[in-house]
């Protein structure tokens, strides 16, 4: 699931950039719909992140993964660590 996450947010970054640079070209060379191309890439830079989103969200549900919260992983290694350090300190005690 992470590894999906990543691959659809890098294909999210790679559409904005080209799109900006698509825009960059069309402005530059003046261009009689330099200011639609405008536009829709400031539509776009807020589209493109919520339909990325949605086909998570969407693929969530329809497969029931979930991914797991890293602060979630994060407290099971602190707890884990802090149990560790407890039965280390009634080791020594009772020695």
């Amino acid at each position: 699931m992470r590894n999906m996450k990543r691959i659809l947010a890098w294909i999210g970054i790679i559409i904005l950039v080209a799109m900006y640079v698509a825009t960059l070209i069309v402005a530059i060379v003046d261009h009689t719909h330099s200011m639609m191309m405008f536009k829709g890439a400031v539509g776009l830079t807020i589209v493109i992140p919520i339909l990325i989103w949605f086909y998570i969200f969407l693929y969530q549900i329809i497969t029931g993964h979930r991914d797991d919260n890293q602060e979630a992983s994060g407290a099971t290694d602190i707890n884990a660590s802090a149990q560790k350090e407890s039965d280390s300190d009634s080791n020594q005690s009772e020695s």
